[in-house]
């Protein structure tokens, strides 16, 4: 009987459309956003004309540890579902990142609908579809969010219609699983080779309503308010001994996460939610004067090229947002970092494994945590490195089996999470990883001061990498330098001996490891004099991948404004680049020198060098590379052609399928950056380039607003990004003024680099001028105290005179509505200046 009443409920769901049939929807045409931190659309992802819905259309939420795509369907609602865990594989095999599942919303009484809007709301991180029925079939809004608290996927819908709404909930796997209904819950269980998995959902109307569980779904009746609350959890335990608990029951983890959630009204969910995660991203808020668009986002991308200056400023303050979200998003606390998708794939075949790798791409998902003021989302990545160098065996063994090396620990550039390490290339082995590992945990000290950390969880791991390189480095056999031998240049060319690429990263290691042993002394280091003495002996005979080569011509007399006879950085010790290397090739590894890490010390022989390379090289390329290029410029100072790079960055991307050539990469309507395919390095990375042309810190020397380009130059502001020395700083600048709010977190000196033609004052948290405030060189110090504020104001040379009372000039200009004197301007709301009243950038007068 149930299989006939089964068949019966699914013959009916085809006559009345719920599996996709099309339903006419219209826009609204009154829609607009809460904010302009949001993404918006006035048709379903699942009703577009494309040939890849999910990646051009469909939205992202997540919570570090499960991701959904939302299709914003009305009819058929589609949630594509992943769990960062979920590999198929182990230790011996190399699998691939899974696709979780689907889960379904259908409407049980389809209709056409007017007064659609789909959006994203980046400041809350909740998403939205909102519709009305035609005829007398009422007013629908759904809310999606993806809770870090709660550990779950909550789906709230309403209904203004009096007899309410009839839908059916259902789970599918993509493994061949049984999937349960009973009462109002829905099971689901996952096995794959190493990896278990279970999923469960709960429905929740309110009174009235009626829930009926069949073979086919849950069918909701009668219901004018619903709430579904989905998690999964899965075997994966980075500290149990080969990453996986064979014992550890998933379903009754999952069922239990599931009650507790569900103990607690949409409400309480909703806000928990949205105040856990906006104590993370409302650190950072980012305002460019000029910034205006108010058109759908699919349309701004769409025609982004011929957009308007305003309209592009503000597709770049909204990518810049977008990314910071990510990041939340795809990385809280946890065991793994981020992967080439962040946490988001929708199949189990995806293009390079959608795996960790890092030969660039994991480390420049995490380029813009510190500085953006997400170190707490780093944690992931540094757990990951840490579980990996000093409490599993996989890495330790593959040192040994790979390269005959007795000491410390290896991993290839592709590695699962499961411990597996994957060469790529037959015999060949990529040993620069865990150098450049080691630089996301000196970097987490660098900007956190944190000597606790770098003392238990930083410097075992960086000695473990020193131990490796002692005994593997050999005499260069021209120079007699210390070099790596047999190395790639990702992904390119020769094996070569001292290839750059490696030794920037090995001379890194050893500087930064030499560093913290001094911070953290011998005894607390765990380590004798003698081994200092021979750590120290060989950096100071070690090859620092600092080579130079003239421009043969062999790619044309003239190329990109580079001649022959031009310097370039050499990219391998031994083999000239044009004889290597593709001249445009997206990867450009020799120049970490100049970012992320900070090697030439402002030699002009090796700044023409890398910045030769750089316009050899091209800005076009794929989306992960362009970021690159963005953040490299960025470092270069050269504000207008990082804003030629986000220019064509920003632009419609034009293929879903691999592909390397320039003219194919960019963005989708979702705003997902396009390798192509979607690869989430490519919007990290874009923030984190974006956030270098702001602000500087390397070698905790500040340098404020160091590549602005024109477009930007008529006002805006940054706020609460993080500097290298403990520092918190927030920049406002217009045609003439820059002011920094500067806030010593650690209590060390502050210098700033002072920008052309400016004349500067230094104020106490008092508004007072900082009396031992001292300029030399370009260069503009003083002493700060922990937990203390500063302000240095910058202004233009050109008519301003004496500069005595700048401050105080400063501070008048600006008053509130009741004429209170301000200290600056207000980043929202209504203000005076110059008698006028005016409207800050970032606030919507209609709210």
């Amino acid at each position: 009987m149930r299989q006939v009443k089964s068949a019966l409920v699914t013959l009916w769901m085809l006559l009345c459309g719920a599996y996709g049939t099309a339903i006419n929807v219209v826009g609204s045409g009154n829609y607009q956003p809460e904010n302009a931190q949001t993404l918006w659309y006035l048709q379903p992802a699942v009703q577009r004309d494309s040939k890849n819905s999910w990646m051009e259309y469909y939205l992202p939420l997540g919570n570090g540890h499960l991701g959904a795509m939302l299709s914003g369907g009305i009819d058929k609602d589609v949630i594509q579902l992943n769990e960062k865990t979920l590999w198929e594989g182990s230790d011996t095999e190399y699998g691939n990142y899974q696709n979780l599942g689907y889960l379904y919303i259908e409407d049980l009484s389809p209709s056409d609908v007017t007064d659609y809007h789909f959006a994203l709301n980046l400041a809350t991180a909740v998403a939205e579809t909102e519709w009305s029925k035609t005829g007398k079939g009422g007013h629908i809004r759904r809310e999606y969010l993806c809770s870090w608290p709660a550990r779950c996927l909550v789906i709230h819908q309403t209904a203004t219609q009096p007899t309410g709404f009839q839908q059916r909930i259902r789970l599918e796997g993509t493994h061949g699983e049984t999937v349960s209904y009973s009462g109002n819950r829905i099971t689901m269980q996952t096995s794959l080779i190493s990896i278990t998995a279970s999923t469960v959902v709960q429905v929740m109307v309110n009174q009235g309503a009626v829930i009926q569980a069949t073979e086919d779904g849950l069918m909701v009746s009668n219901a004018r308010e619903m709430t579904v609350v989905l998690t999964a959890e899965t075997n994966y335990q980075s500290e149990v001994t080969g990453y996986v608990n064979r014992s550890y029951d998933t379903m009754k983890a999952a069922q239990q996460r599931i009650a507790s959630a569900t103990a607690y009204g949409w409400k309480t969910l909703r806000d928990e939610h949205v105040r856990d995660y906006q104590q993370l991203f409302q650190r950072v808020t980012f305002s460019l004067d000029n910034a205006r668009c108010n058109r759908p986002t699919d349309e701004l991308v769409m025609e982004a090229e011929s957009a308007t200056a305003d309209e592009r400023c503000f597709l770049q303050q909204l990518f810049f947002y977008y990314g910071r979200y990510l990041q939340i998003a795809t990385s809280r606390d946890g065991a793994l970092p981020s992967n080439l998708q962040g946490i988001w794939c929708n199949t189990n075949t995806p293009p390079w494994h959608c795996a960790i790798v890092s030969d660039i791409n994991v480390e420049m998902n995490y380029w813009a945590a510190e500085p953006t003021n997400l170190a707490e989302t780093a944690a992931p990545l540094l757990n990951y490195i840490y579980t990996g160098a000093m409490e599993q065996s996989f890495w330790h063994d593959y040192a040994r089996k790979m390269t005959g090396i007795t000491q410390g620990w290896l991993c290839s550039f592709i590695c699962t999470p499961l411990g597996h390490c994957d060469p790529w290339y037959p015999n060949h082995v990529c040993c620069a990883t865990p150098a450049w590992f080691c630089w996301h945990l000196w970097q987490h000290y660098v900007y956190s001061q944190d000597r606790d950390f770098l003392r238990t969880r930083a410097l075992p791991v960086m000695l473990g990498a020193i131990d490796f390189w002692m005994e593997r480095l050999v005499r260069d056999k021209v120079d007699g330098l210390w070099v790596a031998p047999g190395e790639w240049s990702p992904e390119q060319g020769p094996l070569d001996d001292g290839t750059a690429h490696t030794q920037q990263c090995v001379w890194n290691l050893f500087d930064f490891t030499l560093k913290a042993i001094d911070i953290i002394g011998l005894q607390k280091a765990g380590i004798n004099n003698d081994r200092l003495i021979a750590i120290r002996r060989k950096f100071a005979e070690l090859d620092n991948g600092l080579h130079t080569e003239t421009y043969t011509g062999a790619y044309g007399t003239e190329v990109n404004g580079i001649r022959r006879g031009d310097l370039l950085l050499r990219e391998w010790k031994h083999y000239p680049y044009t004889k290597a290397t593709e001249q445009q090739h997206r990867h450009v590894s020799h120049l970490l020198c100049l970012y992320p890490f900070n090697m030439l010390n402002n030699k002009a022989e090796l700044t023409e060098a890398v910045r030769n390379s750089m316009l050899l090289r091209g800005e076009r390329n794929t989306g992960w590379s362009m970021a690159w290029k963005l953040c490299l410029w960025a470092r270069m100072g050269e504000g207008e052609r990082c804003h030629d790079i986000l220019r064509s960055a920003l632009k419609h991307a034009r293929t879903y399928n691999i592909s390397t050539d320039p003219k194919n990469s960019g963005i989708y309507c979702n705003l997902f950056s396009a390798h192509p395919p979607f690869q989430i390095d490519g919007n990290l990375g874009t923030t984190a380039g974006i956030t270098e042309m702001l602000l500087q810190s390397q070698g905790e020397t500040l340098r404020l607003l160091p590549a602005l380009p024109d477009a930007w130059s008529a006002g805006g502001s940054i706020t609460g990004l993080r500097a290298e020395g403990g520092f918190q700083v927030d920049i406002q600048w217009d045609d003439n003024t820059i002011e920094a709010t500067i806030h010593s977190l650690a209590g060390n000196d502050c210098s700033i680099i002072i920008p052309e033609d400016k004349q500067m004052e230094v104020l106490d948290a008092e508004g007072q001028p900082l009396t031992d405030a001292r300029e030399a060189s370009e260069l503009l110090s003083f002493h700060t105290t922990a937990a203390s504020t500063y302000t240095v104001i910058f202004n233009s040379s050109n008519g301003i005179g004496d500069t005595s009372m700048m401050a105080q000039k400063h501070q008048d200009y600006y008053y509130d509505l009741i004429g209170r004197r301000l200290s600056r301007r207000p980043h929202k709301g209504l203000y005076i200046k110059n008698g006028r009243v005016m409207v800050s950038p970032s606030y919507n007068i209609g709210k």
